[in-house]
């Protein structure tokens, strides 16, 4: 869970982990370096990153469910000098593509989280956040208090600009693409009732704001190998 939150930069995942469980993680010095990595890990690799030496990699699968062949670029060579396990290892792996993975269920659902955390917190009144599976990560779905939304006296146009202009410029929000704001009788939770309502009461244009001065995740075919520009 911990490898799929928006964590600040520089900060420890092994800290985050620690808190979930409540204590510190156990961790034990590398066979060739002054390392430490957890005492419970299943497989543990040593070696080197090179800052020089590259070779082509690619293509993958990734996690929109696509893989365009030929798509390989030079990478660094990682030069592998020890591998350690435990007995019986078992291998975590992740095999990105349509649903439903890991990439869906972790980095959707928790990128949800922080983002209606930093919504509250700017005073913005979101009730529930979800990233609907079926969305690929790129949508991020925001249900709001109806009754206190018509008691700011604020526009759609205000509400949309103010929701993006925040979601759009942090980290939680990277991969997302689209914003869906609905009222109380939408379920965010549920990818369906979502679409429906984005099918039914959004008009084209008129009822979108188009943010074009903010990052855009590379990793969504439109925008890496489309027309988009990230």
């Amino acid at each position: 869970m911990t490898s799929s939150m928006p964590i600040p930069d520089g900060v420890s995942e092994g800290s985050y982990i620690g808190t979930f469980i409540g204590e510190s993680i156990p961790v034990v010095k590398c066979e060739t370096n002054d390392l430490l990595v957890p005492a419970t890990s299943e497989i543990v690799f040593e070696g080197f990153l090179s800052v020089t030496e590259t070779a082509p990699e690619g293509p993958f699968g990734e996690m929109h469910g696509y893989v365009f062949q030929g798509n390989s670029r030079d990478s660094p060579v990682y030069k592998v000098n020890c591998i350690t396990h435990r007995d019986d290892a078992i291998l975590p792996m992740s095999a990105c593509g349509r649903l439903t993975d890991e990439t869906q269920t972790l980095i959707g659902s928790l990128h949800a989280v922080e983002i209606g955390e930093i919504c509250r917190d700017a005073g913005l009144l979101v009730t529930e956040c979800f990233s609907p599976f079926k969305y690929q990560v790129t949508w991020i779905a925001l249900q709001l208090d109806g009754k206190k939304l018509t008691e700011m006296k604020t526009t759609s146009e205000e509400l949309r600009k103010k929701v993006g202009d925040l979601v759009f410029n942090t980290k939680a929000g990277s991969t997302t693409h689209r914003i869906v704001l609905v009222g109380d009788d939408i379920d965010v939770y549920d990818g369906t009732d979502v679409l429906l309502a984005f099918s039914t009461q959004c008009c084209p244009n008129m009822d979108e704001t188009f943010f074009e001065d903010v990052p855009g995740f590379a990793l969504i075919p439109y925008m890496g190998h489309g027309n988009g520009n990230p």
